[in-house]
């Protein structure tokens, strides 16, 4: 029975994980999160204008279409750079190698001396960057093709269309709804999260000034980054709440004043994510669950009107 299993195992070993070693090489290629990013930004730069088929539908994506090429193609012209200034460096290496070598002109081609181990190495090296500059130089054409063709495309037809603003005010009102009922939630979770997580910075720094006598003064920046980002969050939450209940919603300000709330408040958490504790994680169970019993008996609500 043994017998039989191991060429089985042995088949299935070589079939599927031959294939994540493919994938291990494909994620490890240059560029590979840029990728990442411009599917994300051509799926949802596309399903915007089919979602909202309005003048600010197609402006928000084409919005979205330029902003995602202006931060894949400045993420992939570092990367280029980075690689260039790479290059001349091992160009120099490769140089001083060769410079550094004995000169013998007697010596006849079978009689030269084997290069140093280096050397390979740093044509390898040399390889995989003139390879990575060509291949930014690609991908930023494509990006440049694609979501600047897409970008264009939306443009046109946002300033080409008919508008008749009180329809467009009728198919919007729907979708900036089910927004306003993310951002109600969200702003909910980082608002009480910030208040557990301050309690917590504040029991840690409490417990180092009674251990030690003294606190370092960084130990203040969490206090600070939970501070700003309650305030942001307070207020981000307080408008959007409001704007539910209106006829007319809106969703720039509270979108902005929400980007600095997550702002201070994913860098203040990922600051202090050793230092907060097992019970400052533990709270935000109920705060989750109770945001997640108020989502469901508002959706019933919604549904038996």
């Amino acid at each position: 029975m043994q017998s039989s299993i191991q060429p089985l195992l042995s088949n299935l070993q070589q079939e599927y994980f031959s294939k994540l070693d493919n994938w291990n090489e494909l994620i490890q290629t240059p560029f590979f999160d840029m990728l990442v990013v411009w599917g994300i930004v051509t799926f949802v730069a596309a399903i915007i204008p089919l979602k909202l088929s309005t003048a600010r539908g197609l402006m928000l994506g084409f919005t979205f279409a330029i902003c995602g090429a202006v931060v894949i193609t400045a993420d992939i012209a570092a990367g280029n750079l980075s690689a260039k200034k790479q290059l001349i460096e091992v160009e120099a290496q490769l140089s001083d190698l060769k410079a550094s070598a004995p000169v013998d002109e007697k010596r006849t081609p079978a009689q030269a001396p084997t290069p140093p181990k280096n050397a390979a190495s740093l044509k390898n090296e040399r390889e995989r960057l003139l390879g990575k500059i060509e291949l930014a130089g690609l991908l930023t054409t494509f990006t440049a093709m694609t979501l600047g063709g897409l970008g264009g495309g939306l443009l046109t037809a946002a300033v080409s269309m008919p508008r008749n603003r009180q329809e467009e005010e009728r198919q919007e009102k729907p979708l900036l709804e089910r927004i306003l009922n993310g951002y109600f939630y969200l702003f909910a979770f980082v608002l009480t999260s910030s208040l557990i997580l301050l309690a917590g910075a504040y029991t840690f720094i409490a417990r180092q000034l009674t251990n030690a006598g003294t606190a370092h003064p960084l130990l203040l920046v969490p206090i600070v980054g939970f501070l700003l980002s309650i305030v942001f969050s307070g207020i981000a939450f307080d408008r959007t709440r409001s704007h539910l209940k209106k006829d007319k919603p809106q969703l720039l300000l509270q979108s902005i004043i929400g980007l600095f709330a997550l702002f201070f408040y994913l860098n203040t958490v990922a600051h202090v994510w050793y230092d907060i504790g097992a019970i400052s994680m533990a709270l935000h169970i109920p705060v989750v669950l109770a945001l997640s019993l108020h989502a469901l008996y508002r959706y019933r609500q919604t549904a038996r009107r």
